[in-house]
């Protein structure tokens, strides 16, 4: 086959493997197939009619077709840099695939049916041969909702949900239309009895006994049924999962959402998702999470909501007369009566999910493998074009400018740059046990007479060690403010005893900067030179 730039389409494969058969045979293959409809940029040739025999060599073609745009698409990404003859994309870091998701249901369509985001909540289904009929065999390629899926009382659907990999790759693009049709649900159907309901101002929970079945933590998200007991017939949403306790005993905890469902009667404005709907007037509130125009949802709600009640947004101003209680957000207490169990996504509650478009965005992380290659990591938030640059710039080494570059590469993602400071420089000179107290040179500050606030430069005249004096410097990092810093403990309007709902706790940590500057020590150390010594610090004051 003559070599090309790019991958083989079908009408090359094929004329190919006319070229390397006996025309005697290839021939009646051939005449069969003329008149057919072939899409030479399908994955998949589209033919108008299977004649006997045609199908392996149409099979083939397909398959090799798809062979060769994964040597192709693999081969380019080695390139750490594009160039004038690229057939696909140089190295690029991973992203993953996006799709569409579809859903219905055709059960139980009496309940409010919540999915959060987050769940991996559908899996692609592939039709495989069988001697009698097609075998359907999962691929392991899953997909979770990046945003909740709502379904209120009477809502059958069809409702789109945005549905992202489960991991990265090309291979997630791969699933065809309709092949994201399997609902993946660990631990359904799970159920046992004897159970104990304690309801709670914010969650309910199920204390299952100690013994199988119980609740499992991947049952979060999932619909709870009560069986019998005093809460027969109520459906909650498993939100948490407490570990069991033989100290109590109980064999686990679901956490249940305090989730309330009022008709609307009338309504104006536009609930925000969020934000908190009042009663005024009375001790009312919840969290407003969906609305149909017939329902409205609120979760974390209390009791004191009133049937013609008239509940307002907090944020929006949006305000809602409030019909008939469909669902209280509280269970009724008890002890050892409650029967449970996990509803089936499918078999109980009727749902079904499909794509009607193939996802799409799925990469391979080929350029942070080439980075790591080279002992070149990823800053957080740094693009490929920027990261690329770094990767594919030779070694740059051992000169102070070399290691002022290797710093400033990753903190120029942010607009800052650090400092280099060589011992025996005048940005890092040491420092003599004392000396002329006369001596009216401000570089001349000595053990007994350096005063910080008069010459704050004064702070890097250090004591060296016998290494350090030989080799050895600091790098001088501007400080930085990158990831969780918690709050103070009692300061301002949301503190230690007012800050929920929000999760916010004492031991923030700016683990976002300790990545940069790990990032930064792990270059340098590539960098310097054998022998020498180095450090980090943070310096708010820069070259002074």
């Amino acid at each position: 086959m003559t070599p090309k730039t790019g991958p083989y389409s079908i009408d090359e494969l094929f004329s190919f493997w006319q070229s390397i058969v006996d025309h005697g045979y290839s021939h009646p293959f051939v005449e069969q197939l003329k008149g057919l409809s072939i899409d030479a940029d399908a994955d998949v040739p589209v033919v108008q009619a299977h004649p006997k025999g045609s199908e392996i060599f149409t099979q083939m073609m397909a398959q090799t077709k798809r062979v060769s745009q994964a040597i192709d698409r693999n081969g380019q990404a080695f390139f750490i840099m594009p160039w004038s003859g690229q057939s696909d994309s140089p190295a690029m870091g991973g992203g993953h695939a996006v799709v569409n998701l579809t859903f219905e249901r055709t059960l139980r369509i009496d309940l409010h049916l919540t999915i959060p985001a987050g769940v991996i909540i559908a899996e692609e289904e592939q039709i495989d041969w069988g001697e009698t009929t097609g075998i359907p065999v999962k691929t392991g390629r899953r997909f979770m909702l990046t945003s909740p899926l709502h379904l209120a009382p009477g809502e059958r659907g069809p409702v789109s949900v945005i549905a992202m990999a489960e991991k990265e790759g090309y291979g997630y693009n791969n699933p065809a239309i309709g092949a994201i049709s399997v609902l993946v649900q660990p631990g359904s159907r799970l159920t046992n009895d004897r159970a104990a309901i304690v309801p709670g101002p914010s969650t309910n929970r199920l204390l299952c006994r100690p013994e199988p079945d119980v609740v499992v933590p991947d049952n979060a998200g999932q619909m709870i049924e009560f069986l019998s007991g005093a809460n027969t017939g109520q459906v909650r949403r498993m939100i948490g999962y407490l570990a069991a306790d033989p100290a109590i005993p109980h064999g686990g905890i679901a956490v249940l959402a305090r989730t309330a469902v009022f008709q609307m009667a009338t309504f104006f404005g536009t609930f925000i998702v969020g934000e908190q709907v009042i009663m005024p007037g009375t001790n009312a509130s919840g969290t407003f999470v969906y609305s149909n125009g017939n329902y409205i949802i609120l979760e974390a709600a209390n009791d004191s909501f009133i049937v013609g009640g008239v509940a307002v947004g907090s944020l929006s101003g949006a305000a809602v007369l409030l019909g008939a209680v469909h669902q209280s957000p509280t269970l009724i207490a008890e002890v050892g009566t409650a029967t449970w169990r996990i509803l089936d996504w499918s078999v109980d509650l009727g749902l079904t999910v499909t794509n009607a478009a193939s996802p799409a965005g799925g990469r391979t992380s080929m350029l942070d493998e080439l980075g790591r290659e080279r002992g070149i990591e990823r800053a957080p938030g740094e693009l490929d074009d920027r990261y690329r640059k770094r990767v594919h710039a030779l070694p740059d080494t051992v000169s102070p400018n070399a290691i002022r570059r290797t710093a400033n590469r990753v903190l120029s993602e942010y607009g800052l740059s650090g400092t280099l400071r060589e011992v025996g420089s005048p940005m890092l000179p040491g420092l003599f046990f004392d000396g002329d107290p006369t001596d009216t040179d401000p570089r001349a500050a000595f053990a007994f007479d350096m005063d910080f606030v008069i010459a704050p430069e004064d702070r890097y005249k250090l004591m060296m060690s016998y290494e350090e004096m030989r080799g050895f410097f600091l790098m001088a990092l501007p400080p930085l403010w990158l990831g969780d810093f918690g709050f103070a403990y009692d300061s301002g309007p949301s503190n230690a005893y007012d800050s929920a709902p929000w999760l916010t706790f004492y031991d923030g940590f700016p683990l976002t900067s300790a990545i940069v500057w790990g990032n930064i020590w792990q270059a340098i150390d590539k960098a310097r030179a054998g022998g020498v010594g180095f450090d980090l610090i943070v310096d708010p004051f820069g070259s002074l």
